[in-house]
């Protein structure tokens, strides 16, 4: 954007001579100059509030909850938020919360019944006596379909790195099981943590976890709600890290 600023300085120069010299080519100049202003204004417009999460590429169960995260870059003083989802790829928005406090930089939603692989959230910074500016997800998708899922399995004296900072230790007792299994998990920093259940095929059974949890230990409880026997993969997503395990199911 510096460049684009001393650009325009420039230009604005070159315009005046060009205007009084009544050049052909000064037309090129024109618009040159009329790019660098819209490009300064875009980059400011999406620069002053950014959405945290969803960034894009998560994949949520219909109807789940979702907490949406964003952050401040530069504070106006009396602003509050508006939240909006669109289900085709921002064709259509749709209200999800309209002047939220400026104190919250998070919201609880209750994710669409509506499958689709084209959701995007946006949030919209308003001002007062300032433009709006607001900043958009890329596409994630809404859907009880998975592709088919090569499970790592991961014993509880394994642990996965993720960095230098966090490590994962999943398990499950017991295993095999038949009326319900607890499944433990760690991580060594606060994270958005979702954990589910699939078959097979890849097809989602049942979301047990999806919020921001504190670093140490979890645990949860899987019940046999009525699910036929066979072999389920458990798969956790720790930020945009992903871990599976094979959990049986047993007559």
């Amino acid at each position: 954007m510096t460049n684009c600023l001393e650009a325009l300085s420039y230009i604005r120069l070159d315009l005046e001579l060009l205007s009084k010299n009544k050049l052909l080519n000064s037309i090129n100049y024109k618009l040159l100059y009329c790019a660098c202003l819209i490009l300064i204004s875009s980059t400011v417009a999406r620069a002053h509030v950014s959405l945290d999460y969803p960034k894009g590429g998560e994949t949520f169960a219909p109807g789940s909850d979702l907490t949406i995260k964003w952050s401040i870059a530069v504070d106006h003083g009396g602003n509050n938020f508006d939240l909006y989802y669109s289900i085709d790829g921002g064709d259509v928005w749709q209200e999800i919360e309209l002047d939220i406090d400026k104190s919250f930089l998070e919201y609880a939603w209750n994710l669409p019944i509506t499958e689709t692989s084209k959701a995007k959230i946006k949030i919209v910074q308003d001002n007062i006596g300032y433009d709006n500016y607001e900043d958009i997800s890329a596409n994630f998708i809404i859907s009880n379909k998975m592709p088919p899922i090569e499970p790592e399995v991961i014993t509880a004296a394994e642990y996965v790195d993720l960095d230098s900072e966090k490590e994962i230790n999943l398990s499950n007792f017991p295993n095999p099981f038949h009326s319900y299994t607890t499944i433990q998990f760690s991580i060594l920093k606060e994270a958005h943590v979702q954990l589910n259940m699939y078959n097979t095929q890849g097809r989602l059974v049942s979301q047990l976890m999806n919020a921001d949890k504190k670093k140490g230990s979890h645990e949860v409880l899987w019940k046999n709600d009525g699910f036929a026997e066979g072999v389920y993969i458990c798969k956790l997503m720790v930020e945009d890290q992903y871990f599976s395990k094979k959990i049986v199911l047993i007559p």
